[in-house]
């Protein structure tokens, strides 16, 4: 199958909704009708259950839906400096080469304003590795209908849940109407998925979703009230991963409350109110994670791997 041309006539395949003629001109994501790819890695800094022992081999599309200003993929989601084109059978090829037989999960890393490529690309890898499964890795500022025409095709969603405040969402990411898109796209998700995890023999997630949200120093009732959002609407049975590893990075201009990592005192403040609410499903990454998942993309061949 290949994909429809009229998403690219008047993109509005995102929440943005600009409009571009992306044959033309860029998008809002900065995105034109070309796959851009930054990087294909294999990568061991996922959740446990996606990473396994062996990693998940990760494609990191280039550019952005959302261009968090304080982004820390940033080389390759507000500037990309490092990009690849690829029609789909070269990309297909090329992760094709850089797959082991040991790893059978694949994770489209930014894929939102690249989504309609995905049905193509999968039915391509399935056909050679039917055991592969695939996980879509965004920033959460989808549109339900794209994530319905993927249903098919994703085995596992990993969406972040950023920002809960309108003012905070559009302060950092031009996005005021973040949530309400989040919150749209992520009730797809579950239900296509709903909220159990489901592992095979290797501990791995085959099937279901993990939502994500990253704890910003200065923004700790925006995490409250992310997750009391998550409390109304799905409860306690779905699976959350806190994440503490915001850096500053220097190479951007940032208000000056995200000059300053996380502190432990605030960051514990979410935690107790996450088991407060009763959330038991899901992981709690170690406040000592700054800095660890930090990518450099001028290291093309792992991103991740710096020293």
């Amino acid at each position: 199958m290949s994909y429809d041309s009229k998403y690219f006539t008047n993109c509005n395949i995102c929440p943005r909704q600009c409009n571009a003629n992306r044959y033309e001109r860029r998008g809002s994501c900065a995105a034109s009708d070309e796959l851009e790819v930054s990087s294909i890695v294999i990568h061991k800094g996922e959740e446990p259950v996606i990473s396994g022992e062996y990693g998940i081999l990760n494609v990191f599309f280039s550019n952005c839906n959302l261009r968090c200003i304080y982004c820390q993929n940033y080389q390759i989601s507000l500037n990309n400096q490092y990009s690849k084109k690829y029609i789909v059978d070269e990309l297909v090829s090329e992760i094709k080469k850089l797959l082991p037989l040991e790893i059978y999960h694949i994770g489209w890393v930014t894929p939102t304003h690249y989504a309609i490529f995905l049905p193509e690309i999968t039915e391509k890898l399935r056909s050679w590795r039917p055991e592969l499964k695939f996980v879509y890795n965004s920033s959460g500022y989808d549109k339900a209908a794209m994530i319905r025409l993927l249903k098919n095709y994703i085995d596992v969603y990993l969406p972040d849940f950023k920002y809960a405040i309108p003012d905070i969402a559009q302060k950092y990411s031009h996005a005021r109407n973040y949530s309400q898109y989040a919150l749209s796209a992520i009730k797809e998700m579950i239900y296509q998925k709903g909220t159990n995890l489901i592992l095979d023999d290797n501990g791995l997630a085959v099937s279901g979703v993990i939502i994500r949200h990253l704890v910003l120093p200065g923004n700790i009732e925006n995490s409250l009230k992310v997750l009391d959002i998550l409390y109304d609407n799905f409860g306690t049975n779905i699976w959350l991963s806190l994440m503490a590893q915001y850096t500053p990075i220097k190479q951007l201009t940032l208000p000056q409350e995200l000059q300053v990592s996380l502190t432990e005192s605030d960051y514990n403040k979410v935690i107790d109110y996450l088991e407060e609410l009763g959330f038991y499903r899901g992981w709690i990454q170690d406040l000592e994670a700054i800095d660890e998942y930090i990518p450099d993309f001028a290291h093309t061949s792992n991103p991740f791997d710096c020293n």
